[in-house]
């Protein structure tokens, strides 16, 4: 296993999705991929692995060439082994000898190096993963998604130059990791070394501050009444929310109610996108429950896929809104996921207090720097710097969804370039996660937010359902 002194620790302590996407993508040379033909025998063999498959692996005879047949069965065992000890350091040296056996009877087909990387990578030995990689690279240079997975690897320690290198040759050879990793991998790298960002985004908005060709972009957008932003009639701070219908019943309304239990004195913004008549008769009901907590609402109704997708659109857009929003009011507003829930008053918040930080942010230390900056939890005070940082944001979102450009992390990775580009630091604070957006579920925290699996029961399911049942929803 890697050491945590090893140059790639750093792997093992980003998010395992990425290394999930990784070891997930497995290749089978062409002249073995008959054998795993779901009606033949091994196919279905490995449909239904047990105690048995390893042994029934072992006298099976692939119909192959002598030497094929062993290196394909070397291969199939080692992610059996895998799969049965996953992160057991006593799996390397096995891993390690079928490894050896793959190679001496078949040493020219790079997929079996490739995956034989990704296995050990499963195992969390990613020194050794890297070597074999660099191997494989150096004997098949245009294997793309070697170099794909190398330049994500580089890039998640931070070895920019490396990462730089390996992602512009994958991308070269029309290799990409799903969803547009390696283009991720190639805006990072080139940020960080100083030079013009490269990758599919256009970053033009990042370095500009033109309210007029701002202004024209907003008026691309779908038409929002600005009078249902306004809250020039109070002086309260604001949780702004935005839904649309699905996550409005399913998320927002806990969350709603989990902020109405913190005995807070903020207002709720909720923001919905594509509100049927009934959601919008509805508010009324939902304010007489969370009475005397105000709710205020906005909508707009628009086709998602005039701007690539509903996910995308939704996770930028809400970005764009609050731009309007701060622009609008006086008012100090934070935003959040809709799928958060409150377990105590906002006005703890680090940052919140000190009226000289106008902006607050949630940093990540052990993430890629294109997540950098968590896009579920900001607040914002009227001003200057405020409206500079949501002002290029919104022109870069806006920028890259109408010219289609725009993809998974279009919002945090303009976040993360922002961050790192803001002039005036000491306007800024950087709260801990474990205060806000907190998806450990602290007993501290102010905030709970569930990052991926929004189904597997847990303290976060718990509590919000026992909210639900509190207010005669659930």
């Amino acid at each position: 296993m890697t050491s945590e002194h090893s140059s790639y620790s750093r792997v093992l302590k980003v998010s395992k999705y990425y290394r999930h996407i990784l070891t997930s993508q497995l290749l089978i040379p062409d002249y073995a991929k008959r054998e795993l033909l779901p009606d033949g025998r091994l196919g279905a063999l490995l449909q239904n692995i047990g105690a048995g498959t390893e042994a029934a692996v072992h006298d099976y005879q692939p119909d192959l060439p002598a030497g094929r047949a062993n290196a394909f069965k070397s291969m199939i065992l080692a992610m059996l082994c895998t799969k049965r000890r996953a992160a057991d350091p006593e799996c390397v040296p096995e891993l390690e000898q079928l490894h050896a056996e793959c190679l001496k009877h078949d040493p020219h087909t790079g997929q079996y190096r490739f995956n034989f990387a990704m296995l050990y990578l499963a195992l969390d030995a990613v020194d050794r993963c890297v070597l074999e990689l660099e191997e494989t690279v150096r004997l098949f240079p245009d294997f793309g998604q070697a170099q794909a997975a190398l330049a994500l690897l580089y890039t998640l320690s931070e070895e920019w130059n490396k990462g730089l290198v390996h992602a512009r040759m994958a991308l070269a050879r029309g290799a990409e990791i799903r969803p547009q990793l390696v283009d991720l991998c190639l805006s990072s790298c080139s940020f960080k070394l100083n030079q013009p960002i490269e990758g599919a985004f256009d970053y033009a908005a990042l370095d500009e501050n033109d309210p007029e060709r701002l202004a024209e972009a907003l008026d691309r957008l779908p038409t929002v009444d600005p009078a249902q932003l306004d809250h020039s009639g109070h002086d309260k701070k604001v949780v702004f929310v935005y839904a649309d219908e699905q996550y409005y019943y399913k998320h927002a309304l806990a969350l709603i109610c989990s902020l109405r239990d913190t005995g807070t004195d903020w207002v709720v913004h909720l923001h919905l996108c594509n509100p049927s008549t009934g959601l919008l008769q509805d508010i009324p009901r939902l304010q007489q429950l969370v009475a005397p907590m105000v709710i205020r609402h906005s909508f707009e109704h628009v086709d998602t896929a005039r701007f690539g997708n509903a996910g995308l659109y939704h996770s930028c857009m809400r970005f764009c809104r609050l731009y309007q929003f701060v622009a609008a009011n006086q008012n100090t507003v934070i935003m959040v996921d809709a799928d958060v829930l409150f377990i105590r008053n906002p006005d703890g918040l680090t940052g919140l207090a000190e009226q000289e930080k106008v902006i607050g942010l949630t940093a990540t230390a052990c993430e890629p720097f294109w997540a950098t900056i968590r896009a579920g939890f900001c607040f914002f005070r009227h001003s200057d710097a405020a409206l500079m940082f949501l002002g290029r944001l919104a022109q870069f979102i806006i920028d890259n969804l109408l010219s289609r450009k725009g993809h998974w992390f279009l919002d945090q990775m303009g976040l993360s370039l922002l961050y790192e580009k803001l002039p005036d630091q000491q306007s800024l604070a950087v709260l801990p996660a474990s205060e806000c957006c907190d998806s450990n579920y602290g007993d501290d925290a102010t905030i709970w937010a569930i990052v991926n699996d929004k189904t597997t029961m847990g303290e976060y399911n718990t509590r919000k359902l026992e909210i639900l049942k509190h207010y005669g929803i659930a």
